[in-house]
């Protein structure tokens, strides 16, 4: 969750909450406002702020029962790669070519590590490793099925949770879809509804995401 500081001034009203995606809790976005004042017994009870403590346990996960069995090695590869890389990000994807994984560190990687890095990343068996924007070494090609189109997607694509998920999204645009025969898809990403709607109409695919674009326009070469 982002955070927002703030100088609160006794008698003003003050926004709780900043955000521009609306599947946040909704009393957080619109109109939640209240005024801050040093001693809250005696603030009108209608605008004291809600105050509350959030307790929770760290736990040391080692398996997660909904995912995919392709992303069964997701935990011993994070550990793997954070214990050389120290606090970072890793998000993993699973694709026809094996895993491909993202790692955002927070520490500045050094010309001389990639060597060792794109080691690790074959004992790993993992199709492409990138680091802080940069591929690293890719053994294959990280390829997504989208439609009847193979998708070598770039690192970090957004892609649904899950390809049955993808799946029924798909269905249910091609079936809102009616008898269009003409299509605009806009912001299509690397191609998860284009593909699908391209069986049964002419579209048209528009992203600023240039990488997503470039992997739509390659995947669209092959498909017959």
């Amino acid at each position: 969750m982002p955070a927002f500081p703030q100088v609160l001034i006794k008698g003003e009203p003050n926004i709780s909450y900043i955000c521009s995606r609306y599947y946040r809790a909704p009393e957080l976005i619109f109109g939640d406002l209240w005024q801050y004042d040093p001693a809250p017994e005696t603030a009108d009870p209608k605008l004291k702020a809600r105050y509350g403590l959030f307790i929770a346990d760290l736990l040391d996960l080692d398996r997660c029962p909904v995912l995919v069995p392709a992303l069964a090695p997701a935990f011993d590869v994070a550990r793997t790669l954070a214990a050389r890389l120290g606090d970072s990000d890793i998000a993993l994807t699973a694709t026809a070519g094996g895993l491909d994984v993202s790692v955002k560190a927070e520490r500045k990687i050094i010309t001389a590590e990639l060597p060792k890095l794109a080691g690790l990343a074959r004992e790993l068996d993992l199709a492409r490793l990138s680091v802080n924007g940069e591929v690293v070494v890719m053994p294959r090609v990280p390829l997504v099925q989208m439609g009847k189109a193979m998708v070598p997607i770039p690192p970090v694509s957004f892609l649904q949770a899950t390809a049955a998920g993808e799946d029924v999204l798909g269905t249910l645009v091609c079936d809102g879809l009616g008898k269009a025969r003409s299509v605009a898809d806009l912001f299509s990403g690397c191609g998860p509804f284009t593909f699908r709607i391209a069986e049964r109409a002419r579209v048209r695919a528009f992203d600023s995401d240039r990488p997503a674009i470039a992997a739509l326009i390659a995947a669209q070469r092959t498909v017959r």
